[in-house]
């Protein structure tokens, strides 16, 4: 740990002389309030007014843990801690989690903001509070409440929204956008690899990495596979023939590839690492030959886990990225992502043993412990907005984002904007939108120039200087889309999609590379952040931008990598692709939001923000589908999702539920289910009964959100028995359309069978209306229907005597009618 002096550890010693001189010439008083001693982790007493205390207090360890013990056994539930920052609560809530700990002040937040949360948190959970301190002066005051306070029907009138009001509206929408991502320390246990089988993939000299031999050190067996041509089509074979060997393919426990370490460009490439390519080609593969194995990939570097922890390689981190669309694409064999530490002792060795056999899939070991990955929410500090100037350099210019960016940047008080792109004026548009920000009181220029030529980029940044234009601000915003399976990606289109991106910013950054500019902007993805089926390498390339920002920032430059969902208007999220993102639970934001939560970002000290309007009921189910992912257990609206609303089935109703459809026509069926999903609609949002949720209402607009949805859904749950997805109001989105899906899944048979029998009758009955038989045929007729009739009611034979129509196989007419007269009692 980095810190300004080594506190409590012998380096303390040359200087305890003259402090405990200084601490002697000071008067004390003994506390007022009990205070618990970090040095014994109990209750002081007398040593308080010793001056030897507080000298031990700098040489000897922090008992923190016992402290907090100490608290808990003296009845303490609440607890707020007073300092500059929350340093203390996160590791207090670790050793107590029983107790409700929050801080008064946070590094880079509103302090007002933050003391009042504070003093809400614990008013929340029993604390008593004088609000009329808090209130005194701001002429608030009491009011009453309507009746029925929480009920979701609005009686409020509609005022005109006044400008601030609507910037409050907006900025509020935005902040539920907004992510981040943190890393957790981990201390779980795992059963270790001790005795089982793995095969270990790299190049010969990676083979001999000291993790392999530390592997074969704690009881594993190895199997090496030398991988230094990265043909697809090759490992299989090899994974084929090393696989052979054993009694069963579920022999192996897992492959583990050491390819990704490699950071050289594949050959025949300019920025496609050989490492990347590797992993490609091996997930592939595993693919090929069915290897069933899960697939765990080693990079050195590649992620930060907190300040002083550096994120080395931007290069590997694109590994990161590709590895989250491998686990999504094929869950069955990917077993995850292990960053190493600088010097991998012993201790270091045992940790990502234990990792190898546990369930997190994105973990960085360290000299301090294992760290886990999580998205967490990340609302935005109150901080001073970025004032542009001079010439914003907006990459991908031609693209309909940049347009969204070159408006904002003269809104913003940008005196040029270049829109740079190789196509330049000769985009379609381009004429029309220079001329539009022109009118806005700026210049605009559109510029042919490939940002994937580092000479041309600088050329153009120098031209800007020397025409007295100097760049301020840039926004990357260049990217090639992708949807394309993993299996069927290639090299070639690998290095297509990275091209623009990575080689771009690449050499944004080189150009860049003094502390000259006010922003300089990332477009990255959320496919770089958790993954996104069909788009592997795009992933790949957002993941190094995202890396890129970090280090910059590490270098004291200025960047912020801002990890987009969907746009609206001219995004890559139109048209098809758009509708598949948005079934998943990823609706496209509007760009003039979007750009509000840009700006938010850039003013702020985090170069790493996502920004993605997520419906957390639609997508965590689909996320998580095939597996489980750790990724998202900090996030409050994801966590509510499990177990909400009561989804254990009433067995009684179900069953009773299931009897009354089973008799009724599917007309009918269908009336039933839709006055029971009325009911239970209004159940959830409170309403007064099943007639206020008419039969085509939307539930959307309805009120129903993430939570209300996920309720819904329990509820039905309970009442037929069935599992239902949590998006089922948005598969669904009406009331009626729900019960359509809820007859189909409840009585598909039953009502195709009842409604077919009796149209079956009815069309019997109209045949025989309209019949004019003779009388023998009359005859047969009726004798037919009696034997029907008398096994439908049970009241046929014991199955041993013949049957009517056996009796009557080979009988005359004479024989037929003689049997009606005697068997039917007919008068003749």
């Amino acid at each position: 740990m980095r810190v300004s002096h080594a506190f409590h550890s012998a380096r303390m010693e040359p200087m305890l002389g003259e402090f405990s001189s200084v601490v002697e010439g000071l008067e004390f008083s003994a506390p007022r309030v009990p205070v618990v001693s970090s040095v014994s982790g109990g209750v002081v007493s007398g040593e308080w007014c010793d001056p030897g205390y507080w000298v031990r207090q700098v040489r000897e360890t922090v008992r923190f843990g016992a402290g907090v013990e100490c608290l808990v056994s003296r009845g303490v539930v609440r607890c707020v801690e007073i300092g500059p920052d929350a340093v203390l609560t996160p590791m207090a809530a670790d050793s107590a989690p029983e107790v409700v700990f929050t801080p008064a002040c946070r590094k880079d937040r509103d302090e007002a903001r933050t003391v009042v949360t504070a003093v809400a948190t614990l008013h929340v959970h029993g604390t008593p509070v004088d609000w009329s301190a808090l209130f005194t002066g701001t002429g608030a005051r009491w009011v009453e409440l309507p009746t029925y306070a929480f009920q979701r029907e609005r009686y409020w009138p509609t005022l005109p929204e006044t400008s601030g009001a609507a910037l409050a509206r907006e900025l509020s929408v935005v902040d539920e956008w907004r992510y981040g991502v943190d890393w957790l320390r981990w201390s779980g246990t795992t059963p270790g690899v001790s005795d089982t089988t793995w095969l270990v993939v790299g190049s010969a000299e990676q083979l001999a990495h000291p993790l392999v031999a530390a592997l074969e050190a704690r009881g594993v067996r190895v199997e090496r596979l030398t991988a230094d041509r990265l043909d697809r089509v090759e490992l299989g074979r090899d994974i084929e023939k090393i696989v052979a060997e054993f009694p069963e393919r579920a022999a192996l426990s897992g492959v583990l590839s050491l390819l990704g370490l490699a950071e050289e460009p594949q050959p025949g490439t300019a920025v496609l690492p050989s490492g990347l390519a590797g992993t490609l080609s091996l997930a592939q593969a595993m693919g090929d030959v069915a290897l069933p194995a899960p697939l765990w990939c080693v990079t050195r570097g590649a992620v930060a886990v907190g300040e002083t922890d550096a994120l080395v390689s931007a290069t590997q981190a694109q590994l990161w990225g590709l590895g989250r669309v491998v686990g999504l694409e094929q869950p069955q064999r990917w077993g995850g992502l292990i960053d190493l530490p600088e010097t991998l002792d012993e201790s270091a060795c045992d940790r990502v043993c234990g990792v190898l056999s546990g369930t997190e899939d994105q973990v960085a070991v360290r000299s301090s412990g294992v760290y886990v990955r999580r998205v967490v929410d990340a609302p935005a500090s109150t901080a001073e907005p970025v004032a542009l100037r001079d010439t914003v350099l907006i990459t991908g210019g031609t693209g309909a984002l940049a347009a969204h960016v070159a408006k904002w940047a003269v809104d913003h008080g940008a005196a040029r904007v270049v829109l740079a792109s190789r196509r330049g004026t000769a985009a379609p548009g381009m004429a029309e939108l220079c001329e539009e920000l022109t009118s806005s009181g700026a210049r605009a220029d559109a510029v042919s120039c490939d940002v994937t030529d580092r000479a041309a980029l600088a050329a153009l940044v120098d031209r800007l200087e020397a025409d007295g234009d100097p760049v301020r601000a840039v926004v990357h915003a260049a990217g090639a889309e992708q949807l394309t399976p993993l299996s069927e990606v290639t090299v070639e289109e690998f290095e297509h999609v990275l091209s623009a991106k990575v080689l771009g910013a690449a050499n944004l950054d080189a150009v860049f590379d003094e502390d000259t500019l006010d922003a300089f902007v990332l477009f990255s993805s959320i496919s770089g952040i958790w993954g996104s089926g069909l788009q592997a390498a795009y992933a790949a390339a957002n993941a190094y931008l995202d890396a890129l920002a970090q280090q910059r920032r590490r270098r004291g430059l200025t960047a912020t990598a801002v990890a987009w969902g969907p746009w609206a208007d001219g995004g890559m999220a139109d048209g098809d692709a758009g509708e598949h993102l948005v079934r998943r639970g990823l609706p496209a934001m509007a760009p003039r939001l979007a750009i509000t939560a840009m700006h938010q970002a850039i003013s702020g000290d985090d170069p790493l923000v996502v920004v993605a309007d997520v419906e957390w009921s639609r997508f965590a189910p689909a996320f998580s589908a095939a597996r489980a992912w750790p990724l998202f257990e900090q996030l409050p609206a994801a966590r509510a999702l499990d177990g909400l609303g009561g989804t254990e089935p009433d067995g009684d109703h179900v069953a009773a539920l299931r009897s009354r459809l089973a008799g009724m026509t599917a007309d009918d069926q269908h009336e039933h289910l839709l006055e029971l999903v009325r009911a239970e609609a209004a159940a959830v949002l409170e309403y007064a009964g099943a007639e206020e949720v008419q039969p085509d209402a939307v539930f959307r607009e309805l009120g129903f959100d993430s939570l209300t949805a996920v309720e819904l859904r329990g509820r039905l749950i309970a009442a037929t028995g069935l599992s239902l997805p949590a998006g089922l109001v948005f598969d669904h989105p009406s009331p009626d359309a729900l019960a359509q899906h809820l007859r189909q899944e409840l009585a598909p048979d039953a009502a195709s069978d009842a409604s077919g029998l009796l149209a079956e009758l009815d069309r019997l009955e109209a045949g025989l209306g309209d019949a004019a038989p003779d009388e023998l045929t009359r005859a047969k007729v009726a004798v037919r229907l009696q034997a029907f009739l008398a096994k439908w009611t049970g009241e046929a034979g014991n199955g041993n005597d013949p049957g009517v129509m056996d009796t009557l196989g080979d009988a005359s007419d004479d024989e037929i009618l003689s049997f009606i007269d005697g068997e039917l009692g007919r008068d003749t």
